[in-house]
Order: C-alpha cells, then structure tokens, then sequence
C-alpha cells in the first residue's frame, strides 16, 4: 500500500548557529514524543490508522535499519519501523546537513505516528520557507498525531500543507 509523507528541506536558507539550535530543539521535542509513545506503545497505535490489516498492534518504532533504537539527534533524525514485528517500510530521515525534497512512504504501519508528529515538530520549528510537507493521507488521518503533538509538547500543532511537493518528486 503506498502512502507517503512529502517534505522539502532547505537548511541552507538559515544561518548555521540557528540551524543548529532548531534542529537540536526538533530532536529534543521529538525524542520527548518517541518517548512517551514508546512507554504506552501497547495502546498509542489502536485507532490511528484503521487500514492497517494488524488493527491495534504495537507501535514498535526502530531506526532507519529497522533494528535498532531510532536516531534522534542534534544532526538527524532516523525512524522506521521495525523488522522483528514486520512493521518496516521506508525510513524517514532529515539531517541537518542534507537539503532537498524528499518522501517516506510508511504503508500506514504503526510508526507513521510518529513520522507524523516529526513533521509537525518541523513545521513547528522552522518557517515553511525552510521545511514544508505534504501527505497521502486526509485530514482524519492526522486527528491523533495532532491530538499527541499538542498533548505531549503542550502546544498546538501548526500544519500547512505543500501540495506542489508531491508534482516535484
């Protein structure tokens, strides 16, 4: 099933020294998000995505390998799902030193979640001049992700949409 998430990323359109403080608070807000998800990882996919064929299974979220812990740091950020529970797809990566359009496509398994929520901690953090998104999915897609950002970082979600995105890739 293909179902992508869309970004362009431009960190070259901002001075390094806030770069580096804006992507390190990203993968601080980030982390705070795996965090929590991972802690009630029983119960945080049940109803996010209805279509996944395993409805309710474990959000289980690995590195970009689909092995280990993901990376979230100061220069990257590396999400997948994971191999050992079959819920790897494409990974999601943005680093703080590659620019450009890119895509995941997530097949809505579980750690779409929190693909979703690192979009939005992005667009959150950054201008859209500096990072926008687009996605496959439609708006009841994104209720729980927004619910989790704004619950979990105690603050509304900002989401616009770069419909040109997908044209590009």
């Amino acid at each position: 099933m293909s179902y992508k998430h869309y970004w362009e990323w431009r960190p070259f359109l901002v001075h390094r020294s806030e770069l580096e403080q804006k992507f390190a608070l990203a993968a601080a807000e980030i982390q705070t998000i795996y965090e929590q998800l991972n802690e009630f990882k029983k119960y945080v996919h049940h109803g996010h995505i209805s279509d996944y064929p395993e409805y309710g299974v474990e959000c289980d979220m690995c590195s970009d390998d689909g092995e280990n812990n993901p990376i979230i740091n100061e220069n990257e950020i590396r999400l997948n799902g994971c191999n050992y529970s079959k819920s790897a797809r494409e990974p999601f990566t943005i680093s703080i030193d590659k620019p450009g359009p890119s895509f995941c496509n997530t097949g809505k398994r579980p750690y779409d979640l929190l693909v979703c929520c690192s979009l939005l901690v992005f667009t959150g953090i950054f201008p859209d001049y500096v990072f926008s998104f687009s996605s496959d999915g439609e708006e009841r897609e994104w209720i729980i992700p927004k619910a989790k950002y704004a619950t979990l970082l105690k603050k509304n979600p900002v989401m616009y949409f770069n419909e040109n995105l997908k044209l590009k890739l």
